[in-house]
């Protein structure tokens, strides 16, 4: 993509700073938003294992939707 040619208003200068800028924001925003997931709090699935049922369900049983 060609640089953007400098005309009489001197438009360049702004817009390249405005490129730079938006492309900092989403980059930023899209760090924080991916830390947030990763760093988000689930489900502990070590307790599940040991507190869980022990025997086999049928998944009827459990899932209660759809058919």
């Amino acid at each position: 993509m060609p640089l953007p040619r400098p005309s009489t208003a001197g438009f360049v200068l702004p817009t390249l700073a405005i490129a730079i800028l938006s492309l900092a924001l989403g980059g930023g925003a899209a760090f924080v938003a991916v830390e947030s997931v990763v760093s988000s709090y689930g489900a502990n699935d070590q307790v599940a294992i040991q507190t869980g049922p022990k025997d086999v369900l049928d998944p009827a049983s459990v899932i209660t939707y759809g058919g």
